[in-house]
């Protein structure tokens, strides 16, 4: 009855099982109890499910006092913006994020996504340009930026100069790797790939 494991996952299986109330009273008492966030977790994302904003901030607040140096938090924050539509608030919500964490790939990546759709892309450049300077071994960053000049008009070339710097930058990494196979593929070259 102590582990907090199965409680949680007891919890969420009552979540699916239609025990709402039940379900929801349990993952809030085990998240209100544990030092750990997985019950906090799962009781965001039921609740961000249900489009029940209001109760997932609650939690996310919960969350934020058990890690207020990571960026998480931040990051869940901006995701209920984005769900509610609010993206000058998702967008803020993501920027804290980053003074938490600045290298929250998922937050850069989704500020990227936001300088997108609002047409600009040059600031979303700056900021994948920005990560890959201060980590030059992030090979998901890399991967990014080279994604990010191949849908905003960049040339076959300038594509792949990005994603051999990738694989030279990590290369352990088998997805640097399959990345520039396939881009040199869909070139027309089957021998380079």
């Amino acid at each position: 009855p102590d582990d907090v494991q199965i409680r949680t996952s007891t919890a969420v299986v009552r979540l699916a099982g239609g025990a709402e109330r039940e379900a929801f009273d349990e993952l809030a008492a085990v998240a209100k109890a544990d030092v750990g966030i997985q019950a906090d977790l799962a009781l965001i994302s039921a609740r961000m499910g249900r489009a029940e904003f209001d109760a997932a901030l609650r939690a996310i607040d919960a969350l934020a006092l058990k890690v207020p140096q990571q960026a998480l938090a931040d990051f869940l924050r901006a995701r209920v913006a984005l769900l509610q539509r609010d993206a000058v608030a998702a967008r803020r919500h993501f920027e804290a994020a980053l003074r938490k964490e600045p290298g929250y790939m998922a937050a850069v990546t989704s500020l990227v996504m936001l300088d997108l759709a609002d047409k600009k892309p040059v600031p979303a450049r700056a900021r994948l340009d920005a990560l890959v300077n201060a980590e030059p071994g992030n090979a998901e960053a890399r991967l990014a930026l080279a994604e990010l000049v191949a849908r905003t008009g960049g040339s076959q070339a300038e594509v792949a100069a990005l994603l051999k710097a990738a694989v030279k930058a990590k290369p352990s990494d088998a997805n640097t790797h399959l990345a520039l196979a396939e881009h040199v593929l869909a070139g027309g070259d089957a021998q380079g790939a």
